[in-house]
């Protein structure tokens, strides 16, 4: 990625009406990509929308490329955890983890499960719940505007552009927005702070 100089001013100035425009032209996409990287990595993304649907909205991502440049990987945690907190997790693994992390270098087996590889979205979020209990119960409860973006978020991965919030070198862009790559380079608004949600009522299942 350039280091030019970027600001989020003119993100809203410039690229804004570019990106819905993008998104306007290339439609409702009705077929899964055909890359199988991409497969892999949207449904990844498929069911983090899918533990939101249900309640898990405080459940965020953080998304990026490997130094090689030669795989994609994602984080998921509470929005609680502060970045050197959720750094702190990331090497961890096994259920009382707060972060699950994820590379496109594991290709189906997600989170190192064997058993998922055949797994669609809705599968893997019930997988999730069972497998993170600690991760799940942190992340349990409402947070519409975050939810709101990553569902605007995810419509831009099923049309190939991914979010890259950090790369190898990465510069001051990192700070000013996600970056929507596989392809062209897009600029997309960072996701909102935390704080905002709307947790009127607890969320409850109904049976």
């Amino acid at each position: 990625m350039s280091d030019e100089v970027f600001s989020l001013k003119d993100y809203f100035d410039s690229s804004k009406k570019k990106l819905s425009d993008q998104l306007a032209k290339l439609g409702i996409p009705l077929h899964r990509p055909e890359d199988e990287v991409q497969q892999n990595m949207l449904r990844l993304l498929g069911m983090v929308q899918e533990l939101h649907k249900q309640g898990w909205q405080q459940l965020r991502i953080y998304s990026g490329m490997a130094p090689s440049g030669c795989y994609w990987r994602c984080a998921i945690f509470p929005n609680i955890l502060t970045p050197k907190q959720r750094e702190r997790y990331y090497e961890k693994v096994g259920p009382t983890n707060l972060v699950a992390r994820y590379t496109s270098g594991d290709e189906r087996h997600y989170f190192g499960w064997v058993d998922c590889a055949h797994d669609d979205s809705r599968h893997l979020a019930q997988k999730f719940i069972e497998r993170f209990p600690k991760l799940c119960k942190m992340g349990r409860g409402r947070d519409w505007a975050y939810s709101g973006w990553f569902s605007e978020l995810l419509g831009h991965a099923e049309n190939g552009r991914f979010p890259i919030s950090f790369w190898d070198g990465m510069s001051s862009k990192a700070e000013q927005a996600v970056w929507l790559t596989f392809g062209e380079e897009v600029p997309f608004p960072l996701p909102p702070p935390m704080g905002l949600e709307t947790d009127y009522w607890p969320v409850t299942t109904i049976e």
